[in-house]
């Protein structure tokens, strides 16, 4: 079952910002609320009886378990694309982690990958490609989220634009208006 996720696109003349943000079904949050309480009634029951090394194992995997939850109930990821590099951020509700920049090469394209289909629905995956400096092409992003194929389609649509519009200015071509 995809993780159900809704998507926000925008795009200013300059750079394409793509938000995906996770949407967690009622039982995944009672399960992870479940894990959650577990864990901390376990580390507390092993510090109460002095058995630190079970102790430090179980806060360990409630770092791990704590992370999720705060993932899966306020976590969103926030890609921004310009014709010159491409910025990943994930936030995690109370953290984010700080921006990867990669610096496109050349050309850069997107396709669906990883498809799903549910209730009659097909679910995608962002994968973004570029070339590195040896002329190869690489993975240079891809989507944790499922989203609806219908979005996948909004997004590449806006993601061309930016690069026409890029070659409109660069060229000094007349600009095109697209039906």
């Amino acid at each position: 079952m995809a993780l159900k996720s809704d998507l926000q696109c925008k795009y200013d003349g300059v750079c394409l910002y793509i938000t995906i943000s996770a949407r967690p079904t009622i039982i995944t949050k009672f399960i992870l609320s479940f894990f959650n309480v577990f864990l901390a009634i376990a580390i507390v029951f092993f510090l109460k009886e002095q058995v630190i090394v079970a102790a430090l194992a179980f806060t360990a995997l409630e770092v791990f378990v704590i992370k999720y939850t705060l993932w899966n109930l306020y976590g969103y990821e926030r890609v921004t694309i310009n014709t010159k590099s491409l910025s990943i951020q994930l936030h995690y509700g109370i953290f984010t982690t700080p921006p990867k920049i990669t610096v496109l090469n050349k050309r850069i394209f997107m396709c669906p990958a990883d498809a799903i289909v549910q209730n009659e629905q097909k679910f995608v995956k962002i994968h973004i490609y570029s070339y590195n400096e040896f002329h190869l092409q690489s993975l240079i992003y891809q989507s944790v989220l499922f989203i609806p194929d219908t979005e996948y389609q909004r997004v590449v649509s806006q993601f061309h634009q930016l690069f026409l519009d890029e070659m409109v200015e660069e060229k000094g071509m007349p600009l095109i208006y697209l039906n």
